[in-house]
C-alpha cells in the first residue's frame, strides 16, 4: 500500500494544473454509463453520451454511444488540434481585428509565420460558418463590387459579401444568393436592370436610385441612400491589404470584415475577442 508521504513526495515537484487535473479525475467515475447534459453528436446527432476519460492534456473526453466515435470540450472550437493556450489565442483574434499583418502577428505570439497563416484561416472558417447562417429580411440595401462581389445588408445589419464569379453582374449571380433572402419587402440599389428583376423575382419592391446625364444621385425618389456603397469601399480597401492572396481565400477575409463589424456594434473592444471565442 502506498503510504501518505509517497504520495506527498511524488505530487511535491508537480505543477498545480497537473494536481488540479489529478484531483477531478478522482473526483469522476469515467466508467460509468449515465448520459451528461450535453450537445449531440456533431456525427450523427446522438444524444446518448458518456465520458470517456481525458486527454493528454487533461481535456475532458465523451463518448456518443451510437455511433462511438469520441470527442472533447474542445471539438469544433478554435483550440481543437491546437497547441496554443487561450490567452495566446485571444491576443491573436485582437491582432486579427486591429488589421495585423502576419509577420507581426508571428513576432508577438513567439510562432512561425505559416502557423499563424493557419490560425488566421482557421478563425475565418469560423467566422464564415457564423456568417453563412445570416438572412436577410425586410429593407435590405444591395449592390455589387467589381461586378462579382455582391454586398447587401438589411436594417437589422445581417450583411452578405459574396464572391458569386467573373463576368458582369447579372440577374443569375443575385439568384445564385437567394438563399440569403427572406421575407424581403424591399430592395434599394442603383438603376441596374438585373437587381430590378432580382426584386421581382423575391416578390418585393424596388426602390432605385435613378441615373442622371447631368451627374451622380445618391438617393431615391423617396430619399432613401445606398448604404452599401461603405461596404464596398471596405472591399476595396481589403483586396489592397491583402495582396497575394489566393482567390479560394477572399471570402474568408470577407466574412471575418462583416464578423468584426456587428461585433463592434455589440461589444466593446475588450470583450471581442473572448465573444468571438465563445
Amino acid at each position: 500500500m502506498i503510504s501518505e508521504k509517497q504520495v506527498i513526495d511524488f505530487l511535491k515537484p508537480k505543477d498545480s494544473d497537473y494536481i488540479n487535473r489529478l484531483i477531478s479525475s478522482l473526483n469522476n467515475d469515467f466508467s460509468n454509463d449515465e448520459s451528461l447534459d450535453m450537445d449531440t453528436c456533431p456525427i450523427c446527432g446522438s444524444i446518448h453520451i458518456k465520458k470517456n476519460g481525458r486527454d493528454h492534456c487533461g481535456n475532458q473526453r465523451y463518448l456518443y454511444k451510437d455511433c462511438h466515435r469520441t470527442f472533447c470540450d474542445k471539438t469544433n472550437t478554435l483550440l481543437y488540434r491546437s497547441h496554443l493556450s487561450m490567452e495566446q489565442w485571444k491576443n491573436f483574434i485582437n491582432f486579427e481585428i486591429s488589421k495585423i499583418k502576419l509577420e507581426d502577428e508571428a513576432h508577438f505570439l513567439g510562432v512561425s509565420v505559416t502557423t499563424c497563416f493557419y490560425m488566421r484561416h482557421k478563425l475565418y472558417h469560423v467566422a464564415t460558418e457564423i456568417i453563412n447562417q445570416q438572412i436577410l429580411s425586410g429593407e435590405i440595401e444591395i449592390d455589387a463590387q467589381y461586378a462579382s462581389i455582391i454586398c447587401a445588408v438589411d436594417d437589422a445589419d445581417y450583411m452578405i459579401m459574396n464572391i458569386t464569379g467573373l463576368g458582369s453582374e447579372s440577374f443569375d449571380k443575385y439568384k445564385a444568393n437567394e438563399k440569403y433572402f427572406e421575407d424581403v419587402k424591399e430592395l434599394i440599389s442603383d438603376s441596374k436592370q438585373c437587381i430590378k428583376q432580382f426584386a421581382n423575382y423575391l416578390g418585393a419592391k424596388s426602390n432605385q436610385i435613378p441615373t442622371s446625364p447631368i451627374g451622380k444621385k445618391y438617393l431615391t425618389a423617396d430619399g432613401k441612400s445606398l448604404g452599401s456603397n461603405e461596404m464596398m469601399k471596405e472591399i476595396r480597401e481589403l483586396i489592397t491589404l491583402s495582396r497575394g492572396i489566393g482567390t479560394r481565400y477572399m471570402q474568408g477575409y470577407l466574412n471575418f470584415n462583416i464578423l468584426r463589424k456587428q461585433m463592434k456594434y455589440k461589444y466593446k473592444r475588450n470583450e471581442l475577442a473572448e465573444k468571438i471565442l465563445e
